[in-house]
Parts: structure tokens; C-alpha cells; sequence
């Protein structure tokens, strides 16, 4: 099923709100000349806004229909499971797209849309007070062929036998929730490893609770991916875990250490 949800906000709306019905104008040819062009011009401008409430978050939903379609822009499936990831995980295009897309492309969505939300979201407090790690000094560069910048808010940690990407404030942010729980995919690399000649990593992850009681960390097995244009082979693991231990309020933010 895919949905859409036209909104005519007015300029005093807000920017997102103005810039999403700029791009509804230019998709449907409302009083301008239809070009699919401008209008994800426009819905892009206003996807980039953070909250994505109103105008943002229909300029996500509608740019990734424009790349679903292929209508101006290229059809990309990887880049429509993107901006519906970071709409919501909720959304039915979701759904849509991710059954035309084969498991590898999922995959680079999935780490696209993280890249993603660690470039916008904002430096959070509800860490303080919590060790986190901090990025070593000098700097862990990986070796060749592996890209020597990480994206935007984050950093490699690690050694050339075994590294992994963090966040730079030390939080998860906008975590995808579920019956058992918040989850997150965490990305591991080693020099030398090979997809395809270990398509079941031998890697074991062990994670506890530090300022409270919790549940058993679920933690399903590694799996691998590959992705040719920067992160080459690497291996992910996903944990799952509870923030109710403590009597907290459910939440979608979870302090790294």
C-alpha cells in the first residue's frame, strides 16, 4: 500500500511547512507547470528540517515516493527506504519499498538512514553524568581500502583487528521499538575480513546496563553486508534492550558507554 498525505500549509506556517507545499505545487502542477524536478527540489529542503513534524516529515514521505518512482530523480530504491526510515518506521511506503529491494540494498538503506540521523541530531544532555567513550587520541584511522573519515558525529573506535563506529555525544537517538524492546545495529569491521567467505561472522557481543538493573541483553547472531562504494565488507550485530529498569518512562534515546 502506499499512501500520500498532500498538505497545503501556508508560508506563516513555518519553512518545512512552506517549503513541502512548494514541492506539492511542483508535483501536481497546481497553478505552476508540473515538474517532478523542482518538486523534489523543494521536498528535499524541507526533509532536512529536524523535528520532522509537519512540513519535514511530508517532505521525507514525498521524496521518497519521487525515488521510488523514479519521478525527477533516478529511481533508487535504497535512497526511497531512506527517507521513509527517517520519516518513521511506522510508514506503509516502507513496507512498499522494502519489498522491491533485495537484502543488501535493505541493508545500505538501513546504515544510509543512521549516517543520516547522526548528522541531524542534535548534541543531547540526557547523557550527563554517564561515562561514554571517547574518541582515542591519536585518532583510530582504518586501514586501506576502508574510507579514513567516518560520517559526520561520529568516529571509528577500535584497532585494525577489530573497530567499530560510535556516535560522537554518546547516544542512540530515535531508536526503532518493538515488543521486546529498543534496537540498534551495530557496524564491526576487521582488516582482511571477507563477506563472502565468512557469509556467518564469528563475532560475539556482550552488553550490560551500567547505572541500573536491566533484563538479559537480546542479542540475535552477526550477520554481514558489503557495501562497495566506502565501508566495504564489514559484519553487524544487533542488539535489543529495555530503558523501563529503572523506573524510567520509555524513551527512544539510550546512552552509549
Amino acid at each position: 500500500m502506499r499512501t500520500r498525505n498532500y498538505g497545503w500549509g501556508s508560508h506563516k506556517q513555518g519553512q518545512p511547512d512552506a517549503q513541502a507545499s512548494l514541492g506539492t505545487l511542483y508535483e501536481i502542477g497546481e497553478g505552476v507547470e508540473q515538474d517532478y524536478a523542482l518538486a523534489a527540489e523543494w521536498y528535499r529542503k524541507a526533509a532536512e528540517h529536524v523535528p520532522d513534524l509537519g512540513g519535514a516529515g511530508q517532505g521525507r514521505n514525498q521524496l521518497g515516493l519521487l525515488y521510488t518512482d523514479g519521478r525527477g530523480v533516478p529511481k533508487d530504491y535504497v535512497q526511497a527506504y531512506m527517507w521513509f526510515s527517517v520519516r518513521s518506521p511506522d510508514n506503509p511506503n516502507l513496507e512498499y519499498v522494502e519489498s522491491l529491494m533485495t537484502p543488501a540494498q535493505i541493508l545500505a538503506a538501513q546504515m544510509m538512514a543512521a549516517e543520516w540521523q547522526s548528522r541531524h541530531t542534535p548534541t543531547s544532555s540526557s547523557g550527563a553524568g554517564c561515562p561514554v567513550t571517547p574518541p582515542s587520541s591519536p585518532a583510530f584511522i582504518p586501514p586501506a581500502p576502508y574510507p579514513p573519515n567516518p560520517p559526520s558525529g561520529s568516529f571509528w573506535f577500535g584497532t585494525a583487528k577489530l573497530w567499530t563506529l560510535l556516535h560522537a555525544d554518546g547516544t542512540w537517538q530515535n531508536l526503532p521499538h518493538s515488543d521486546s524492546g529498543y534496537g540498534q545495529k551495530i557496524f564491526w569491521w576487521r582488516e582482511g575480513y571477507n563477506w563472502t567467505a565468512e557469509p556467518q561472522p564469528k563475532l560475539i557481543v556482550t552488553a550490560k546496563r551500567l547505572d541500573a538493573s536491566a533484563p538479559a541483553v537480546s542479542a540475535p547472531r552477526a550477520s554481514n553486508g558489503y557495501r562497495q562504494e566506502d565501508w566495504q565488507s564489514f559484519r553487524w550485530w544487533g542488539l535489543i534492550f529495555q530503558l523501563r529498569a529503572a523506573g524510567k518512562s520509555p524513551g527512544t534515546t539510550a546512552v552509549m558507554n
